[in-house]
């Protein structure tokens, strides 16, 4: 919980805080404002104060504390949630969450992009070598793959660029290894590959030697949901996946558990309602593992979820109802280690659908595909005929790794890399 006005009382040991009044606060309008400040404080405090329970209300205060939230936004949602109101401040609660996680402002971002990366000339240069980003390509058809969704071609390839610029070259130069959100997931995870190493090649001492991340792809995700139980039959399914699930996450547990992992970069294509990683999430954090988090793009409905969870657990609590802290304790960790490129569906159109090729078994409690060669050496099965299908694609995920990591970082394109993608030397 902020303490801003204590703070403020605080600030100067040498004045009273009527002297900080009579100095700086001339103008009615900002007496009002502490005012209003300061009673949005106690209404905090009388909150946290009616939990009877004193493990309820200490996760409470840790949860109010990682939310970081203004008071005044956070005692209206307080006072309107006790009076079974709907929140009118839900919009000022998701840009505060969103400042949370930015290194750059979304302006900034979309400044920087718009003057350094050519993601339209990417486009008109590589001709059929994207088609693989255009949805309304032949190639979908020649492959058996039925697109999720319709993205625009350029906005993908600009959320990856965001993705790299939010992460920051420094952090990007530590990461020792991948986990790819199966499947979807793996083109974008191929691509970071791909950057991190060009990053590292920049930063590294003559004689150092340099060692791509290693990439673990498992299968995270979420096959049958909920909401879709219309009968007793799809019910039964909905209960099998979710028991399977629960097994899936413990055997990613054993899987790493005792690996040397270093600092890991945990990759998925689009971030709906945070659900599947946080599961994993909380996998990788039994096992001790240092990791981050980088999603392509988030739902527009990502953190207007999360609000209105907000609301519906302070809610819970004022009714004496049992309230699921903990859950929203895990989403608040996830915030904190997740990067992404852009709110939108463009990471969302990586979601192709290849179930004989990568799909894993929705009733599975395996963590992987069912291909493990996939798994044992972090790309298709060459033995596969679809890693000939396949490996057109991860070349254009190459091409875009050399080429945005040199627009944003100025990294090298080498001889090799310049012969093989037809590029001009930088």
């Amino acid at each position: 919980m902020a303490k801003r006005i204590e703070q403020q009382r605080n600030s100067d040991e040498d004045k009273p805080f009527e002297h900080f009044e009579s100095e700086f606060l001339g103008q009615d309008g900002e007496k009002l404002e502490i005012k209003a400040e300061e009673e949005s404080v106690e209404k905090i405090e009388r909150f946290i104060s009616d939990i009877k329970e004193t493990e309820t209300r200490e996760k409470v205060k840790k949860l109010l504390e990682e939310l970081n939230l203004d008071n005044q936004s956070l005692a209206t949602v307080i006072e309107e949630a006790k009076d079974n109101q709907e929140c009118s401040c839900n919009a000022q609660i998701e840009e505060q969450l969103k400042a949370l996680m930015h290194r750059n402002s979304p302006e900034d971002r979309d400044t920087i992009i718009g003057e350094k990366v050519r993601a339209s000339s990417y486009i008109k240069e590589k001709g059929e070598l994207l088609d693989y980003l255009d949805l309304n390509s032949p190639i979908y058809e020649q492959f058996g793959i039925t697109p999720m969704i319709t993205a625009d071609r350029e906005d993908m390839i600009k959320d990856l660029a965001k993705l790299l610029l939010e992460i920051g070259q420094e952090k990007l130069a530590q990461y020792d290894t991948i986990i790819g959100d199966d499947v979807a997931g793996r083109l974008p995870s191929l691509f970071m590959k791909k950057a991190i190493r060009k990053v590292k090649e920049k930063s590294r001492s003559e004689d150092s030697k340099i060692k791509s991340p290693e990439v673990f792809f498992v299968f995270a995700g979420r096959a049958i949901w909920p909401r879709s139980a219309e009968d007793d039959g799809m019910r039964k399914n909905v209960q099998l996946s979710q028991d399977a699930e629960k097994k899936r996450f413990k055997n990613i547990e054993k899987h790493f558990s005792g690996k040397k992992m270093g600092k890991t970069l945990v990759v998925t294509d689009f971030v709906d309602s945070g659900g599947s990683m946080v599961n994993l999430s909380n996998a990788l954090e039994n096992t001790n593992v240092d990791f981050d988090v980088a999603a392509v793009s988030l739902s527009e409905k990502f953190f207007g979820r999360i609000s209105n969870s907000l609301f519906e657990l302070i809610k819970d609590l004022q009714q004496g109802k049992e309230a699921n802290i903990d859950g929203f304790l895990n989403i608040m960790k996830l915030l904190k280690k997740l990067k992404y490129g852009d709110i939108n569906d463009a990471g969302n159109a990586f979601g192709y659908e290849a179930p004989k090729v990568v799909r894993g078994d929705r009733f599975s409690d395996s963590p992987f595909s069912k291909a493990e060669e996939i798994t044992q050496n972090g790309s298709f099965p060459k033995k596969s005929k679809d890693f000939y299908k396949y490996g057109e694609l991860r070349g254009d995920m190459d091409f875009l790794s050399i080429n945005l990591t040199h627009d944003l970082f100025g990294t090298e394109i080498t001889n090799r890399e310049a012969l093989k993608f037809n590029l001009d030397k930088k």
